[in-house]
């Protein structure tokens, strides 16, 4: 996946907000499922407004969203890893949430929005280039300012 390839799957990335962020995420992980040609596609983070975890799945043919604990995972990657992109073989991933998710093989990106903080796991993805954190990175930002302006609606209705 070259440059070219790369501006035409960002160019079908979703536009506009939903008002239900579920239906924002949702289409926001599918987009992100497909530029990365992944079979499965983890999210986590930290409402501030919420004592809990929210976890949050798509796979082709399943989306589960749940809300846990947060204690047991956090933080969820090794700390010397929390602010940048990687892409390894889980080995980064706490332990305990890399049990719960299944997740092995992986691109993870930070998500520090105003409103948020978490994390998106793209899990075996079939096309890993020198263009891959630079895009996980994008993808991670583009989550978080729709995830900052999801809840900003929210708040103003």
């Amino acid at each position: 996946m070259g440059p070219e390839e790369i501006v035409r799957r960002l160019q079908q990335w979703p536009r506009g907000l939903a008002a239900d962020h579920r239906t924002t995420i949702r289409r926001s992980l599918e987009a992100c499922r497909h530029i990365f040609n992944s079979p499965r596609v983890v999210m986590a983070w930290e409402d501030p407004e919420e004592p809990w975890l929210i976890v949050v799945t798509l796979s082709e043919d399943d989306f589960t969203w749940r809300e846990a604990e947060p204690e047991p995972f956090l933080p969820l990657v090794n700390p010397s890893m929390a602010e940048i992109a990687f892409h390894d073989s889980g080995k980064s991933i706490s332990s305990n949430f890399r049990d719960a998710t299944g997740l092995r093989e992986v691109i993870s990106a930070p998500i520090r929005g105003a409103t948020v903080q978490g994390r998106i796991f793209i899990a075996e993805p079939k096309e890993v280039n020198e263009y891959s954190l630079i895009l996980a990175e994008m993808i991670g930002l583009l989550i978080e300012r729709s995830m900052d302006y999801a809840v900003a609606l929210r708040t103003s209705t």
